[in-house]
């Protein structure tokens, strides 16, 4: 049953992470809109995980 817990703990973290990932990515492209919009999203989404 232990395993099973920290299987779900894993998981809803991993869930939380990607959409903090995306949600910085999403504001970021929204409020940079210029060249390179697209790196700069990657660069700000992944240190929000």
């Amino acid at each position: 049953m232990a395993i099973l817990n920290l299987a779900l703990k894993y998981s809803w973290f991993a869930f939380l992470a990607t959409l903090a990932n995306l949600l910085v990515q999403e504001v970021s492209t929204r409020l940079y809109v210029a060249d390179y919009s697209l790196i700069a999203a990657m660069t700000l989404g992944t240190p929000a995980c």
